[in-house]
């Protein structure tokens, strides 16, 4: 059956997850505190009372430990046009899933602080392989051998940081890289839309960073402006605990918040070097076990970017732009995926987009749009980038719950004779996420 007769019943299904009578509050959710000390990850807003209160002891340390976090829920479907390449990979069948499983472990001791967020994931069991999908099955032995299947789990962030001042905070360990809107703000229960714009997933800027993060903040009138600097060891196979070249990486945001009009914005940058190596290891002539280390990828990134959130009344505009510039090294230089006759080039790779949203009076339902746009990629489907068209409806009946339903309608761009190109995928999710 093609596409366009399933959409109505999923569209319909899917408005189910919208009904209620309650206010929203979105404006409040997606509103954060200061970049410059945000002390409860992009929760803070939602007013996340501590799980655990003052654990404080008679030493007179004055220690607080706060355990909360988000989970989201989703129904999701995706339509294909018939003949499309990825039919080959892609489920196009209604499919429930829980996405977002994140806690967060939240302690302040004098002018000390750490976060550290953990996701749960079901993964690696079902991922693609070669020759099928992962089966993480085994037998439980506390459970006269039943069936079990194992997950994993993947460290979001963990930091301790120490304020000197309001102008110097010193930040050291695992952190989500200071840039925009969307990476930092990531809690599904605050952001506005159900996926992230291509620009953000395709992580043009690293999404997290290992290393040091310098942080500050003043004001000018009632403005604040704050800065971020960080070192790091930038983007490999193993970044978050083992750098192959040795070559920090730089990086810097500075922004601006104006309570008076509403307005946040910012320009970051960072500039490393990506180092991959093929490692074999092996019996030398001695009958020594040696490893030989080869470089199998190597290229300086420059990432440049922009973002801009006003709010007015009740209407949110939102957007963001970066551009990654890749120059490969003399030996670095992997075969190109798109041809593997050739080696891979230079690529200069950019993506934007653009949302409004408006709350409405109506039980405070915010119906949104999103455009977006990203260039540049190299791969092996011959995919050179993709537009995208988003409608939907965000809807708050708890400040701790977010409902969302909505439709992208994605153009693939690329080489013309690559069945995954130059065709439209539409996907419609329905979810509820909240914070606990």
């Amino acid at each position: 059956m093609r596409a366009r007769e399933h959409l109505p019943h999923t569209v319909a299904g899917l408005a189910l997850l919208v009904v209620a009578t309650s206010p929203s509050g979105l404006r409040a959710a997606t509103s954060t505190v200061s970049e410059a000390r945000q002390p409860a990850g992009d929760l803070s807003a939602l007013g996340v009372e501590p799980l655990l209160p003052d654990l404080g002891d008679d030493s007179g340390d004055d220690f607080r430990l706060r355990v909360y976090g988000f989970a989201d829920f989703t129904l999701s479907r995706t339509f294909l046009p018939e003949g499309s390449g990825f039919e080959a990979f892609v489920v196009d069948k209604s499919t429930f899933y829980v996405g977002a499983l994140n806690t967060y472990f939240d302690s302040s001791f004098d002018d000390w602080k750490s976060l550290i967020e953990i996701r749960f994931l079901y993964l690696p069991h079902g991922s693609p392989v070669a020759d099928g999908r992962v089966d993480t099955t085994v037998v439980d032995y506390a459970d006269i051998y039943r069936d079990v299947r194992y997950g994993s789990i993947e460290i979001e962030r963990a930091w301790v940081e120490y304020q000197v001042a309001r102008w110097l905070t010193i930040r050291a360990g695992q952190w989500l890289t200071p840039y925009g809107v969307w990476n930092v703000d990531h809690a599904s229960p605050t952001i506005i839309g159900a996926r992230r714009p291509y620009v953000i997933a395709e992580e043009l800027l690293p999404e997290r960073q290992t290393g040091l993060q310098f942080i500050g903040s003043f004001d000018v009138g009632r403005t604040t402006v704050g800065y971020h600097l960080t070192v790091s060891n930038g983007r490999g196979p193993v970044d978050a605990y083992l750098d192959f070249d040795e070559n920090k990486a730089l990086g810097a945001r500075l922004f601006v918040d104006a309570p008076t009009i509403d307005l946040k914005a910012g320009v970051s940058a960072y500039y490393g070097r990506f180092t991959s190596l093929s490692e074999e290891t092996r019996l030398d002539a001695e009958r020594i076990l040696v490893t030989e280390r080869t470089l199998a990828e190597q290229f300086d990134e420059l990432s440049l970017a922009a973002d801009l959130k006003w709010t007015w009344s009740h209407l949110i505009v939102q957007a963001e732009v970066v551009v990654n510039q890749r120059r490969y090294t003399e030996g670095g230089r992997p075969l190109n995926p798109a041809d593997v006759q050739t080696l891979t080039p230079d690529q200069t790779l950019s993506g934007a987009y653009g949302l409004v949203a408006y709350e409405t009076p109506l039980f405070g339902i915010t119906p949104y749009a999103m455009v977006e746009y990203e260039k540049g990629r190299i791969n092996l489907l011959r995919i050179s980038g993709a537009w995208g068209f988003t409608g939907g409806l965000n809807w708050r009946p708890h400040p701790r719950v977010t409902l969302k339903a909505q439709v992208l309608v994605s153009k693939q761009l690329g080489d013309a004779s690559s069945p995954f190109t130059n065709t439209t995928i539409t996907l419609a999710d329905g979810q509820i996420a909240w914070a606990f």
